[in-house]
């Protein structure tokens, strides 16, 4: 509604009395039979108003009149009447909507929604099919009853600009004859179209000397003009107005001259497309130094080989450990050229082996190799797979440009190469990183060393008898050069600015990070992305479009609105755009929002309306970007909106700063571009959305030097430390977005009690008020902030059925001691049976828990974990530790005489390094039950069949059908029942049964894999010994065991990639094509092993690990998100897990979009970071009470209609949609030209 008076319309006046006197005819008759129908109403000469109508009123009265109903026309049109313009011809129609709705008495009451609801629908889908005659047409619907058994509208036609009554009349009798107006349906029967007459709009009363004169005529005072609020319905009288006054920020930075042109680079070295001089150890490092990006463009493809592996000339990849060996690995002998020659006086060349005795050579891969080829057998001699005795050291800080090295040894028999991991990746190949390995000892050395070298480096031992990682990775993080600006500043093109960071450090610098890009392209009919069109005049009302009006053109690639009504065209609405495009986006800031608008003209004349171009939301703050040039009809026009402050103004009108606008980027809720450009646009269309952001990953789009990076405070994270970590919450007080708070409880839990302040579900097994305890049968410093900070108690084993103390502490050395040893053991780890009264002999405990008598000739080394039983001392396997080699080393678990590395990694998708095995036992899914639905597909999963597959007796699943389908190798593709998360089935079999009859004339088909497993983008294959007959049934066993699998381009398998496809399976397919012509092929009594928390009668799955999951993850390998986190990209195999970002208002979110479920607190969005409508408030702050009701007054004060409000840039709330009548800031005073008592 309007707060200020002084505003005169005088054309619409003149519509009002035509409207009064009409009135005036209805009232003479309440007879509907009596109601008289003038033919002509020109002649009438007096013209009285019975009441002042506003200029937003409808033409409409209470009591309209109406028709008397005589039959059915035949649709046939009367002759033509002609007026010459500048008339304005009204006509008035009755229109029979049959029984498509239920009359009532609501209906009498045009203020009444239902009478609303009946007229929009009717005005929106008229008018637009008046836009295929020329001039505008009004429609106004002005009556609604029912008649015998069906309802009939009356309604007013008002015709500009065209006098065709036939043409005006001939569109609606059309529409009605269609069947239907919008989503009513309608009948000719009964239909009446008369002329009531016509106005002359009289002469405009020119505005006094202290108004000013809008476009459409309309008078206002002087002093609104330019004030930054229009007041004008056209906002003419913001048109022409003098720019904004840039906000000036200092700078600090000390005049500085342009470099002049490089001259020619230095034979060391490389020139950049852009003519810049880089060092050549910089080409192809994985970091961009040349400004255009060049020096990392052509660097080829990565490599397809493993870290510890390198590419043949032939694209094949080889173990490392082949190079050299003597051996033609590669098959083409790139494996054995460039290999180190013969010195002089050596006996054997460096890729052989000396036999001990004889002196003799034979090649170094024969090594260990399991078979004697050295006449006295010297060759196979202390065989020992590798031991790291020195790892990397854990962590290294450096400058930008020094040299770093880190060092790793082992010993094992042969002498083991040292290879080496970033990130469990590759090594960037480069001139400044050197890596050797001599004699067992690794070097890494890297020169110059840039930010692209921070990361983990992992040092991986190999040789003939296994590989070891060691523990832990040498870790190398980069300090920060300090920066030209003082302190508190950083550099923006030459300008120091102040940093932001949300208030919280001024610790910052320009960003290292790259350009990146939002985009966005309509592309698909219907499918409109997640853009929406809204109306922020008036939510939760019905629109004025319906979903016919709006679509998407592909070959234009755009969103359209079509066929727009001048209904549509008097709200002020928006497209707002989809979340990606939402939440913290302060990296945007600098960059633009580009997008393209087009729109058509179908109406006669232009009206073009100045409006913001976009309109953002975010923290309370409402900013409107205006600095926009012309939006031109016919065309698409390019649109750039920049996201820095000199371009956007506060709602008020007041200037934007720097730190507003980061504020609203740190939390868009809304981004809003304009729909509207001018009042008689018949369409308009959206297309090409692109926003710019950032991203780690290196992209030639360069750097955006305009995003500040903060170095945060503990518990603050983000560019600008917009965000909260992880165990910390955000709470009132403090600038700008409020303080995180967060629980002193050493990284072991997420929340305290919010009165006695004492942590809440300490994790890792910890407790105490402060989590800085370990759990009883567990040990170690929980200060320490890390998950592992409580291990089991080695009493003498971590497992808990092989403990024989509950308890154990710290000693003084650091190490665990027993303190409550079960009665009979004694020692420091409860590992000696007490001496016996009777005999005084000590006893010792071996692995299978049982107490042998303690001496030299008795004691024996255990054959589960030594290389050789014989040996003394005993020789342990690579996993495994103890003087008797009878424990498996930290880190793995389950030692096992079948293993040759005594015992099983903990591979724990890398979050934790601490497991056991599992407790769980063995069961089984079957498949060919239950009606399980099989089907058959070709060997790259092409070409699926399902149509012709039978079920015989049992669990015999059969297909008889291959002469009917191409002919190629087709699997069995297994049911839903043996898919997804099946990490548990590791250590267990597969088992079925195929049978097969072939065709005349067939010949057997060899070398396919028999089962193809496939996940998280893995790609297994397993080749059976089993070999099959036609018509004879033949059993297969397939353990879940690496050693059983191989990759899809023919390497090993390794543990991490089985347990990596089984984490979530996607194909599962067992052979069923075995002859080029099968006639028949059937797979029967299918059986998986899997583990379940329960008992089932089986044996335990020993072979399944039960991993201590950190923090956020759950699963026996910490293969899922747990309640309340989601995943994200980053972080090694199946990414991180982290906590959801509801701001408290919510328990949970979606395991992989991290939307979250169910926001409480009268909030709702994604995040749900806004309030609900009728509530405001800031629930980025977190707590109950976030979002409060609206304190709005009024009639209405409980509707959501009219109690709406936003938080203003004080901290107070604003209504921003008083009720008719009401104004001021909480709608507590009385309007101008309104009195009472609000």
């Amino acid at each position: 509604m309007r707060t200020r008076t002084g505003v005169r319309k005088f054309p619409v006046s003149i519509i009002f009395l035509l409207g009064a006197h009409l009135i005036n005819v209805a009232e003479s008759s309440k007879v509907w039979d009596e109601v008289p129908l003038p033919e002509d109403l020109e002649g009438a000469s007096v013209l009285r108003p019975q009441r002042y109508l506003e200029d937003d009123e409808d033409f409409v009265a209470d009591d309209a009149s109406g028709y008397f109903i005589s039959g059915q026309e035949d649709g046939s049109t009367p002759d033509p009447t002609t007026v010459a313009p500048p008339f304005t011809i009204y006509y008035r129609a009755l229109v029979n909507f049959t029984n498509s709705f239920t009359y009532g008495p609501e209906h009498d009451d045009i203020d009444s929604s239902a009478f609303q609801e009946i007229s929009a629908a009717v005005v929106d889908t008229l008018e637009s099919d008046y836009f295929r005659i020329p001039g505008t047409q009004i429609v106004n619907v002005v009556l609604i009853k029912q008649i015998d058994k069906d309802v009939f509208v009356e309604l007013d036609v008002g015709s500009e600009d065209n006098s065709n009554e036939a043409q005006i009349r001939d569109v609606l009798y059309s529409v009605v004859r269609e069947g239907s107006i919008a989503s009513y349906v309608t009948s000719v029967r009964g239909f009446e179209f008369r002329r009531l007459g016509e106005l002359i709009p009289g002469p405009a009363v020119p505005c006094t000397t202290d108004e000013f004169t809008c476009r459409t005529g309309a008078c206002i005072p002087k002093n609104f003009v330019c004030d930054n609020r229009p007041d004008c319905v056209d906002m003419s009288d913001e048109i022409n107005c003098d720019p904004l006054p840039p906000i000036e920020i200092p700078s600090t930075t000390q005049e500085s001259k342009i470099p002049p042109r490089p001259g020619p680079c230095r034979a060391d070295q490389s020139t950049c497309q852009n003519g810049q001089c880089i060092s050549r150890d910089y080409v192809c490092d994985g970091e961009r130094d040349c400004s255009d990006g060049s020096d990392e463009l052509q660097c080829g493809t990565p490599s397809p080989c493993e870290p510890n592996e390198f590419k043949c000339r032939n694209g094949r990849c080889a173990l490392k450990l082949w190079r050299c060996d003597g051996d033609n690995d590669c098959h083409d002998n790139s494996d054995e050229l460039d290999c180190p020659a013969k010195k002089p006086g050596d006996v054997c060349a460096p890729e052989q082996f000396t036999c001990q005795s004889v002196q003799t050579c034979i090649p170094a891969s024969y090594q260990c190799d399991e078979e004697p080829d050295c006449p006295d057998r010297s060759d196979e001699y202390g065989c020992a797979a590798p031991t790291v005795t020195s790892p990397p050291e854990e962590s290294i800080t450096a400058a930008r440009g020094q040299t770093v090295t880190f060092t790793c040894t082992a010993t094992g028999v042969p002498v083991p190469i040292i290879t080496w991991r970033l990130n469990w990746g590759h090594i960037p190949a480069s001139n400044r990183i050197t890596i050797s390995s001599e004699n067992g000892r690794g070097t890494l050395t890297i020169r110059d060393v840039k930010e692209g070298d921070q990361g983990a480096y992992t040092c991986e031992a190999i040789n003939a008898k296994g590989l070891v990682f060691a523990i832990p990775d040498g870790v190398l993080t980069l300090t920060r050069v300090p920066s030209n600006c003082p302190e508190g500043h950083f550099n923006i093109a030459g300008r120091c600015v102040p940093c932001f960071c949300s208030g919280i450090t001024k610790n910052c610098h320009s960003t290292g990070r790259y350009h990146s890009q939002i985009s966005l392209r309509f592309t698909e009919e219907e499918n409109f992305k997640g853009v929406n069109v809204s109306f922020p005049s008036r939510p939760g009302t019905p629109p004025p479009l319906s979903s016919t009006q709006m679509m998407v053109n592909p070959e234009e690639e755009e969103f359209q609105l079509v066929d727009l009504s001048r209904r549509f065209l008097d709200l002020e609405s928006f497209w707002t755009l989809p979340r990606q495009f939402l939440g913290s986006k302060v990296d945007s800031y600098g960059g633009f929002l580009r997008f393209k608008v087009s729109y058509l003209l179908q109406r006669e004349g232009s009206e073009p309306v100045d409006k913001p171009d976009v309109v953002l939301r975010g923290n309370g703050h409402r900013l409107l970007y205006r600095r926009g040039s012309p939006t031109n009809p016919d065309v698409k026009n390019q649109r750039e909106i920049k996201f820095t402050e000199e371009y956007w103004q506060h709602s008020s009108g007041q200037p934007v700063s720097r730190a507003d606008l980061l504020m609203t980027l740190a939390n868009l809720e809304s981004i809003s571009i304009r729909t509207i450009y001018n009042n008689r646009m018949a369409s308009v269309g959206l297309s090409d959305i692109i926003m710019d952001t950032t991203s780690t990953a290196f992209s030639l789009l360069g750097q955006p030097r305009d995003v500040e990076e903060c170095r945060c405070p503990p518990g603050y994270s983000g560019l600008s430390c917009e965000s909260c970590s992880s165990g910390f919450e955000r709470v009132p007080g403090g600038p700008y977005l409020g303080t995180c708070a967060g629980c002193n409880c050493h990284g072991h839990a997420s929340a305290c009690d919010p009165v006695s302040g004492h942590c809440l579900s300490c994790q890792h097994n910890t407790e105490g008020p402060r989590c800085d305890k370990c759990r009883p049968g567990y040990f170690g410093d929980p200060s320490r902030g890390r998950p592992d900070d409580c291990k089991p108690c080695p009493c003498p084993y971590a497992e808990t059925s092989r403990r024989f103390s509950d308890t154990c502490f710290v000693d003084v050395d650091g190490q665990a001691t027993c303190d409550a040893c079960a009665p009979g053991y004694t020692g420091r780890r409860c590992a000696k049976v007490r001496p016996s009264r009777s005999s005084g002999c000590s006893f010792l405990l071996t692995p299978n828990g049982k107490c042998v008598l303690y001496s030299a000739e008795i004691t024996q080394c255990d054959n589960r974990g030594t290389i050789s039983s014989s040996s003394r001392p005993c020789t342990c396997k690579g996993n495994v530790a103890g003087a008797l080699c009878e424990e498996c080393k930290p880190g793995s678990f389950h030692l096992s005489a079948a293993n040759p590395e005594g015992c099983l990694q903990c591979f724990c998708m890398g979050v934790t390094k601490q497991c056991a095995s599992s407790t769980w036992t063995r069961d089984q899914v079957r498949g060919g039950v239950n009606g399980q639905l099989f089907s058959l597909a070709n060997e790259g999963n092409t070409r699926v069949i399902t149509e012709g597959i039978a079920q015989r007796s049992g669990a015999e699943v059969v297909y008889r059908s291959f002469s009917g389908i191409p002919n190629d190798i087709y699997y069995w593709v297994l049911p839903e029942s043996f898919r997804g998360d099946k990490v548990t089935a590791y250590g267990g079999e597969l088992r079925y049964k195929v049978r097969y009859e072939p065709g005349a004339r067939s010949v057997v088909i060899e070398n396919k894999p028999d089962v193809v497993l496939q996940g998280n983008g893995i790609s297994l294959e397993h080749y059976s010994q089993t070999k099959t007959l036609p018509r004879v049934p033949a059993t297969f066993l397939v353990p879940f065991r690496e050693s059983a699998w191989r990759r899809a381009d023919g390497q090993p398998c390794t543990r991490e990639h089985l347990l990596m496809a089984l984490a979530d399976i996607s194909v599962f397919m067992i052979r069923a094509t075995y002859a080029d012509n099968m006639a028949e092929s059937s797979v029967a009594d299918i059986q998986m092993d899997i583990a379940v928390p329960r008992s089932t009668g089986n044996e335990r799955a020993l072979e399944v690990e039960e991993c201590a999951c950190p923090q956020g993850y759950r699963g026996p390998s910490c293969q899922d998100c747990d309640v309340g986190y989601t995943r994200t990209g980053s972080g090694l195999y199946l990414g991180t897990c982290e906590k959801c970002e509801c701001h408290g208002h919510a328990s949970s979110c979606d395991s992989e979009t991290g939307a979250c479920l169910q926001c409480q607190h009268n909030t709702v969005g994604p995040r749900c970071e806004s309030c609900h409508v009728g509530f405001y408030g800031d629930p980025v702050t977190g707590g109950v009470h976030a979002c409060r009701p609206c304190p709005c007054f009024g009639p209405a004060s409980g509707s959501s209609e009219t109690r709406v409000c936003y938080l203003d840039t004080d901290g107070q709330p604003t209504c921003n949609n008083c009720p008719v009548g009401y104004t001021g800031r909480r709608c507590e005073r009385c309007a101008p030209g309104y009195t009472g008592n609000p």
